[in-house]
């Protein structure tokens, strides 16, 4: 069983793309689903379909922002508007190239998520995450913990 802790993050900010020495924070574009794939592989994991990134891409609720260094992606975070309840959003992953780690690239990519769904008219951001990230949320980025929640799931033609 998985589980996960509930954070939010609440504050108003207005969205600005931002640019910190080397690295841009974007907008990601249908160029960018090749390099996003790789990163979301690089730790054996096969969750991200290209496809996947594509959909989220086109999707006029989701929020997909990467990180640029020196014209190379080195990190993306993706999320999305609530479609039932539009002043929430909800951080659904973030991932930094391996290479590029401690840099503080992913705390960027989360605030500038809360900027962009902010700039929307969202008025809370929630992240479903691992108890590992907890840190993560809480020290550098300025979450709340928000509750308790036990993740279930389930698959089509699961058996009972």
């Amino acid at each position: 069983m998985l589980c996960a802790i509930y954070f939010s993050f609440i504050e108003s900010f207005i969205f600005v793309p931002i640019t910190y020495l080397h690295m841009i924070i974007r907008n990601a574009s249908l160029n960018d689903v090749d390099s996003c794939f790789i990163i979301s592989s690089q730790e054996n994991e096969n969750y991200w379909t290209k496809e996947d990134f594509v959909n989220c891409i086109k999707n006029t609720n989701a929020i997909i922002l990467i990180a640029e260094e020196n014209d190379k992606i080195v990190g993306y975070i993706t999320g999305y508007i609530v479609p039932t309840k539009n002043d929430e959003a909800m951080v659904h992953e973030s991932r930094i190239d391996t290479n590029h780690r401690g840099k503080k690239i992913g705390t960027k990519l989360v605030q500038e998520f809360c900027n962009e769904a902010f700039g929307k008219n969202v008025k809370i951001v929630y992240a479903l995450i691992e108890s590992k990230l907890k840190p993560f949320y809480i020290n550098s980025c300025n979450f709340k913990k928000t509750g308790n929640w036990i993740e279930t799931s389930i698959r089509l033609n699961d058996e009972k």
